[in-house]
């Protein structure tokens, strides 16, 4: 069949439609990933400035999955809403994972998903640059990302009460941090490098199996 005739009845279907369609052989799957096809799509369902990404079959994920998030939480908003959106809390959801797609959300300042049951935290929140409080205590994370090092304004940080076996010294970069909570979890040491946080107002470390604190940290309010 027609390329050109193929694009204009691709045009009219929906995104599971092109998808199954992609499945059927190399020129289907061309031309129903083609950027024509998705920014049509993206327009007719989206139409907004925000969360524009290098490809509109990009975009329109994103969007369809911000969207349907949110919702899920009743949290509706428009799009252009979203992208101003300064905190979320969820919490008691059973949320089992964090959307990667919430790193779009860079104005976001607070982020709380706490007492759910998330395992992970997914390295794409580094795109999360002006957040200030993460609150994550009560889920069932085994492990601290070093890439969470690069939310530098970062103020608070909640991660008490998960699977937690180590503190990354990377962490030694969030030099604005004045509240750290890493109670009851299963941390043996603490990183010397975390010396690096003058700021540090708390740093609640009880109910780990941590034996010592490094001569380096002594003048930090630790509680283990």
């Amino acid at each position: 069949m027609n390329s050109d005739i193929l694009f204009i009845v691709f045009g009219y279907l929906n995104p599971k439609d092109l998808l199954l369609c992609s499945l059927v052989c190399k020129e289907f799957n061309e031309i129903a990933n083609h950027n024509v096809i998705w920014k049509q799509l993206f327009i007719q369902n989206y139409n907004t400035l925000h969360f524009i990404q290098p490809s509109y079959k990009q975009s329109y994920e994103i969007c369809y999955k911000l969207t349907k998030f949110m919702k899920q939480f009743n949290l509706v908003m428009d799009l252009d809403g979203l992208s101003e959106l300064s905190e979320i809390i969820i919490s008691n959801k059973s949320l089992t994972e964090i959307p990667q797609e919430l790193s779009v959300l860079t104005n976001l300042q607070k982020l709380s998903l706490s007492n759910n049951h998330i395992t992970e935290i997914p390295k794409e929140l580094v795109a999360l640059t002006n957040l200030q409080q993460l609150y994550l205590y009560s889920n069932k994370i085994t492990e601290i990302p070093k890439e969470l090092s690069a939310l530098t304004k970062l103020q608070m940080l909640n991660l008490s009460d998960n699977h937690i076996t180590e503190i990354p010294k990377e962490l030694s970069a969030l030099v604005n941090l004045q509240w750290l909570w890493l109670y009851d979890n299963q941390i043996t040491e603490i990183p010397k490098e975390l010396s690096a946080l003058t700021n540090l107002h708390w740093l609640n470390l009880s109910n780990n199996k941590i034996t010592e604190i490094p001569k380096e940290l002594s003048y930090l309010p630790i509680k283990i």
